[in-house]
């Protein structure tokens, strides 16, 4: 499997948005509404981040794979962490097996605040970052998963442009040859309050580019066009420009503390990006005489931000849709459909309420996997597979997150050895049960 096999399904439009990023719907409705909503916008490509320590449903997970959208799954762990890819590996075998085509492991690698002071000022950062990414992506070529090089952060403490520069080097000389043919590169889509046409030509046009200053006869990669710049240095240390994914597109930008800086609302980005994607002759905003760049065919998709969000009202500016999925002004100009059953969404709000009053709790049911057994996991899911089917529970190593279940079932090697809270648990009035990975056929 490599580029030059890659699936034709998708090519044909690169329109995508992050999905919710304040909070976790993942079950079986949630997936019908939203597979709806981006067809009617013509959108082919969903990010999702993965929730900590438990695994995304494989309803969900199928339900988009064989939709026509393309998932990719950010699993956005902490580099300043002692990652381990026992925990991350068992979630890449699933997945594969559900549909999955791409998958991100890490964000920023080339700010400090990724990875705290202490490790910042005492490792090579760029081998240390290429080293875990490497694990990673073989992990993810073994389980037909296209591995996503991290997103860096346009400029960053280290250059992004010298940074990706080192990494592709790296690969070039030690990655795997299957890597390589897998591998796709990212950019953020920012747009740093500049015109979206800022930046584009990269390096070769703007040759007086340095790193932290800009003169004002010259630009550089801190817009929507970064991915430009990037792809110029793969060409330069590869010979070839590789497939890239633009995340967050038409966001202004969040800086090294996460503040999202909020601009007035819409920019004409959140237009103007998506006409381009649909690769029509695109006139400049600001420029009615002036057509837009187009967007390159190494450009596999590129998310918008974001396509809805119901707890952070911060995200509420980038909104195309509500949470209950009715369309905002923008997506109806992309064809969203205007009607919207208010029965529907009585019936989602009671359905809501019942459920809240009748059980109190936010999962229905946990697969708790004691830690032990990480190692086991896809012949674990093996075993546990009829009972997946039937109940559909959420899995994970959590504690807090089984305990907020109203049925736990918990996996340990020694039963005796109590490997939740139970007196906790009990008090929510949590049905438990505990068993070995021998008594799970008989489940």
């Amino acid at each position: 499997m490599d580029h030059f096999k890659q699936e034709k399904t998708f090519s044909s439009n690169k329109l995508g948005f992050h999905y919710f990023l304040d909070d976790e719907r993942f079950n079986q409705k949630d997936a019908r509404l939203w597979i709806q909503k981006l067809k009617e916008v013509n959108a082919k490509w969903l990010v999702v981040n993965n929730p900590n320590e438990r695994a995304i449903p494989e309803d969900f997970i199928r339900a988009f794979s064989g939709s026509g959208i393309n998932l990719i799954i950010n699993f956005n762990q902490q580099l300043n962490s002692q990652y381990d890819l026992t925990n991350i590996h068992p979630l890449l075998h699933v997945y594969g097996k559900w549909g999955l085509k791409f998958a991100c492991l890490f964000e920023k690698p080339n700010i400090i605040s990724s990875w705290g002071e202490i490790e910042w000022n005492n490792q090579d950062i760029v081998k240390t970052h290429l080293k875990k990414f490497v694990q990673f992506a073989q992990a993810s070529v073994e389980n037909s998963i296209k591995p996503i090089f991290s997103p860096l952060f346009p400029g960053g403490d280290y250059w992004d442009l010298a940074f990706l520069e080192e990494s592709l080097k790296g690969l070039a000389l030690y990655a795997a040859p299957e890597i390589l043919n897998n591998i796709v590169l990212s950019a953020f889509g920012w747009t740093w309050g500049h015109k979206i046409e800022w930046g584009s030509g990269g390096k070769n046009k703007w040759t007086n580019a340095k790193p932290y200053q800009t003169d004002q006869d010259s630009q550089d990669q801190k817009g929507f066009r970064a991915y430009e710049w990037y792809l110029e240095i793969s060409e330069k240390v590869l010979g070839k420009k590789l497939p890239i994914f633009i995340f967050e597109a038409g966001f202004h930008n969040i800086d090294n503390f996460g503040v999202t800086k909020n601009p007035s609302y819409p920019p004409e980005s959140f237009s103007s990006i998506p006409n381009l994607l649909s690769g029509g002759n695109i006139y400049d905003p600001q420029n009615q005489t002036q057509l837009l760049s187009p967007i390159p065919n190494q450009v596999l998709g590129c998310a918008l931000f974001v396509l809805s969000a119901s707890v952070d009202q911060k995200y509420f500016p980038y909104r195309w849709f509500k949470s209950t999925g009715e369309p905002l002004e923008l997506a109806t100009t992309f064809g969203a459909e205007k009607q919207y059953s208010i029965e529907k969404k009585i019936n989602i709000l009671d359905e809501n309420k019942i459920i809240e009053k009748v059980f109190q709790f936010k999962y229905r049911r946990y697969i708790f996997v004691a830690d032990e057994l990480k190692n086991d996991m896809p012949n674990l899911l093996e075993k546990l597979d009829p009972y997946i089917r039937k109940f559909k529970p959420q899995i994970g190593f959590s504690k807090i997150e089984a305990i907020n279940a109203a049925h736990i079932l918990a996996i340990t090697v020694n039963k005796e050895k109590d490997p939740l809270n139970l007196e906790e648990s009990q008090s929510r009035k949590s049905v438990i049960k505990i068993v070995t990975p021998d008594e799970i056929a008989a489940l």
